[in-house]
């Protein structure tokens, strides 16, 4: 089971409970009518939209097996699972996300799609790079058309997107 580190997810909460724990202040100084007070609220519900989301990522478990990728939620009522075969992988996207601007330093995005099913994976996940390599090998084999970025950012993390040669 991969699952996000810990420390990622609490660098998280502390954002967005300081964003809100600035931001509603604000708004109740704000003089209930006018721009900054509706401004203040939006921001606020950002910032709690952004907590709940680390709070779903925090209870995800992501499973890689040779027939697929399988996410597991743990949520309010219950489990739900959405899971990806590779054999019907239809769409692979793998995104970087610099935060500095001489691209040094950032993120990636791993976006599979199949069976109705889409999942996106950020590069702070545990065993990402195995996730990622295992979603290129399927790729291939299911002859998937991919974007030069996304080959780009796969020769990045040192993989090779070249499908091989049949022999014979």
């Amino acid at each position: 089971m991969q699952r996000y580190p810990r420390t990622i997810l609490r660098n998280d909460y502390i954002r967005a409970g300081g964003g809100v724990a600035l931001c509603v202040p604000l708004a109740a100084v704000s003089q209930g009518s006018s721009f900054g007070f509706w401004l203040f609220v939006g921001l606020t519900l950002l910032f709690a939209v952004f907590g709940a989301r680390t709070w779903l990522r925090g209870r995800a478990e992501y499973r890689l097996t040779e027939a697929g990728l399988l996410r597991t939620n743990v949520a309010l009522k219950g489990q739900a699972a959405t899971g990806i075969a590779w054999s019907e992988l239809s769409g692979l996207t793998l995104r970087f996300y610099p935060l500095r601007r001489d691209r040094s330093d950032g993120w990636m995005q791993l976006i599979v799609r199949g069976s109705g099913a889409r999942l996106s994976i950020d590069s702070t996940l545990e065993d990402f790079d195995a996730i990622a390599e295992a979603a290129l090998a399927a790729g291939l084999r299911n002859d998937l058309p991919m974007t030069q970025t996304t080959l780009a950012n796969f020769r990045a993390l040192g993989f090779s997107p070249e499908k091989p040669a049949d022999s014979g």
